[in-house]
């Protein structure tokens, strides 16, 4: 990884480019709550998430 390091803003800007035109789709799959902490990392674990796993805690203050 370390030896791409100088392309990496030309590879960023390529990938914002994809983002907007929309050649590049991204999903982002949000558990909710502490409670779900072990069900969200099973799902991790087991490939049942959708994209990017995340697990919102709380609400924003």
């Amino acid at each position: 990884v370390i030896d791409y390091m100088p392309k990496a803003m030309e590879a960023i800007t390529e990938l914002i480019g994809w983002v907007q035109s929309g050649q590049l789709v991204y999903q982002v799959d949000v558990q909710k709550g502490f409670e779900n902490i072990p069900d969200t990392l099973n799902r991790l674990f087991t490939g049942k998430n959708l994209g990017k796993q995340l697990l919102q805690i709380a609400e924003p203050i």
